[in-house]
């Protein structure tokens, strides 16, 4: 009878051992999973030379002279002591974050394309977008820029882009604007969503400044973010109103590419301070002249300027104007 019992607790210490071990194997394995998700939602892509720049306290100006000359103009005349890059921009743990300058200058007013808003003489302009892929070749890049010839126009860059620094020397050395694209779940293409962290609707508002200010910190010079689809995370009031008051703080602008909705409504009317740009008009290959005619903003994929350019050439009394200049009389 002992050794029936002893042989019984044996078996019993044995399962007892083995139910520990499966709930400790399970409880690793569901942290690991868990911290992986967590890091996952913190995970986006900052460009080594924002690294670089955030630990170095020189940095070299990517624009060219002319640039360079008008920013110095510009500075004096709004009678600055120190250069426009340190007056616009404060070191972040994560990089160069923009901020409005001690005399009331924003990024989006400093760096958004040079054009002369004449109401008389660019009486029929139209406001042009330029969507980039991730994956855009450098040199179409140039080329197309080459073929706007003097015209200046906005470029909407993905922050993953794969030559993100160089992508930017090229728009800003031109006199172009640029801003980056918010990744959202609809907009990172699928080859890119295992090391891109989209912003998600709804995400804690921690989560959502510190994930904005990585974006914010992968390139200078851009004078907002744009949203190029439909996406749950622009109707999330709560993530969209905490977005806002950061890129207002900040003078950064926002385009948005989808058709409005209540919540942006909602939030571009009740902050006068924010840059609100809503451009749901795409252009399409089989868009006539006539149809282009009736636009005054709209945004075309760079693999379709090429079209776009010869149905706009049509038109010999308008002229191409970049976004910026829908707000800037």
């Amino acid at each position: 009878m002992q050794k029936r019992n002893k042989k019984l607790l044996i078996v019993w210490c044995i399962f007892g051992i083995f139910v520990v071990s499966f709930m400790v194997e399970t409880k690793l394995y569901y942290d690991s999973q868990r911290e992986r998700e967590f890091s996952y939602q913190y995970r986006i892509m900052v460009d080594e030379n924002a690294k670089k720049s955030a630990s170095s306290e020189s940095e070299e100006d990517i624009s060219n002279e002319e640039n360079k000359t008008s920013e110095k103009k510009e500075v004096e005349k709004a009678g600055k002591t120190e250069s426009i890059d340190e007056a616009l921009y404060e070191k972040l743990p994560c990089g160069y974050v923009p901020k409005i300058s001690p005399d009331g200058l924003r990024v989006f007013d400093a760096y958004s394309a040079k054009f002369k808003n004449d109401e008389k003489e660019n009486k029929n302009k139209l406001h042009l977008i330029v969507l980039l892929d991730a994956d855009t070749d450098q040199n179409y890049i140039a080329s197309i820029i080459r073929r706007l010839g003097k015209n200046k126009v906005t470029f909407v860059v993905p922050q993953y882009s794969n030559n993100l620094s160089e992508t930017v020397k090229l728009i800003v050395s031109a006199g172009h604007e640029f801003l980056l694209q918010i990744p959202t779940q609809t907009s990172v293409p699928s080859k890119k969503q295992g090391i891109v962290a989209p912003f998600l609707a709804n995400m804690s508002a921690e989560d959502l400044i510190n994930k904005l200010h990585l974006l914010l910190a992968s390139s200078k010079y851009a004078i907002g973010l744009a949203n190029t689809t439909s996406t749950l995370l622009t109707k999330s009031s709560n993530c969209m109103s905490g977005i806002v008051e950061e890129l207002s703080k900040r003078g950064l602008a926002f385009l948005d590419l989808e058709k409005s909705n209540e919540v942006m409504q909602k939030i571009s009317e009740s902050n006068s301070d924010f840059i609100y740009i809503n451009v749901p008009q795409m252009f399409q290959k089989n868009m006539s002249s006539k149809e282009l005619a009736e636009k005054s903003e709209i945004s075309v994929f760079i693999n379709d300027v090429p079209v776009f350019l010869s149905e706009f050439s049509k038109q010999k009394s308008r002229v191409l104007a970049p976004i910026s200049a829908m707000i800037k009389k």
